[in-house]
């Protein structure tokens, strides 16, 4: 970038706007100037106005077209995260001041796993927007705890409702909801489901259907079977990414042993008698400590609790 004096800074400055600022920052995450637009509910031609408009205040070309492809150049690659500082102080300043009014009101950017999502969170959403109608959720639904985490500390989400990491992370402020129970189990014609006297040395003979490489809960898992110097082998049939509901399908087929919540389990479902301490895993709500709340998050949190504590 050029080196301006001191007027013509300051001019700058004032024309580096929020709404472009958020432009570049809708378009570097999409990767496209007509995702950006229905992100924004705008035109196209808006979205690539405003980029027009910050490039000219930059003197600096801030995406190559290449194709169907929209890529960053190293300009914006520096912006981005300066972008991303600018917009999260701006939205924090905001919920400050609409807390001092006490108003539940404006959106929540929720990030819940498809797990909690099918198993807890009806009822919360029930309760919650029938008190909070003044108030939108927008809800991201992911496979991996840890891939939320990302976007909370991003500044793309306000609370995320998943599994807890097993170490503590300074920047995140963690309530614990749920404290869920995971049990070794197969389909009761499973030859396993006949075997007495079983133990985790047993089950390392078969195939196993457990959740991807990368999760927390199959972190759990590996570290069990590694403080037992014990190992397993996959099943074939896993050759993508897979959530509880797959493996519980997977499960019933007869194809492998798992290990699953038993909240998800049924009638169909042998619980393997192996005989050592449960195994659990705890659920919770995270927020970033360095981002304020805003009075609609507040309350969605206490909401939570209530019911965990039910």
């Amino acid at each position: 970038m050029n080196n301006f004096d001191n007027t013509s800074y300051e001019n700058r400055i004032l024309d580096l706007k929020l709404s472009n600022l958020l432009a570049f920052v809708t378009v570097a995450d999409k990767g496209s100037f007509s995702q950006a637009a229905r992100k924004l509910f705008l035109t196209q031609p808006t979205i690539s106005r405003r980029i027009a408009d910050l490039e000219t205040s930059l003197e600096a070309r801030l995406f190559d077209r290449i194709g169907n492809k929209v890529i960053m150049t190293e300009a914006a690659r520096q912006l981005l995260p300066k972008a991303r500082n600018i917009l999260s102080e701006i939205q924090d300043t905001t919920k400050l001041i609409q807390n001092l009014s006490g108003k539940i009101s404006g959106e929540i950017r929720l990030g819940v796993s498809g797990y909690i999502a099918e198993s807890y969170l009806r009822p919360i959403m029930q309760d919650f927007t029938a008190n909070h109608q003044a108030v939108e959720i927008a809800i991201e639904l992911f496979g991996s705890s840890i891939n939320a985490y990302h976007l909370l500390d991003n500044g793309k989400l306000d609370l995320v409702l998943a599994t807890l990491p097993r170490t503590k992370n300074n920047q995140h402020n963690i309530i614990p909801l749920w404290k869920d129970e995971l049990a070794f189990v197969t389909s009761k014609n499973h030859l396993l489901a006949q075997t007495k006297d079983i133990d985790l040395a047993t089950i390392t003979q078969y195939p196993a259907l457990l959740p991807d490489k990368g999760t927390l809960t199959r972190e759990i898992i590996d570290t069990l079977f590694q403080q037992q110097q014990l190992s397993f082998h996959l099943a074939p049939q896993i050759t993508s990414p897979a959530n509880f509901t797959v493996l519980k399908m997977l499960v019933s087929l007869g194809l492998g042993w798992s290990i699953l919540p038993k909240i998800i389990l049924d009638e169909t479902f042998h619980i393997l008698p192996i005989q050592m301490e449960p195994l659990h895993r705890n659920l919770g709500i995270i927020h970033h400590q360095q981002r304020s709340l805003s009075n609609a998050c507040k309350e969605f949190v206490t909401v939570c609790t209530t019911h965990s504590a039910l």
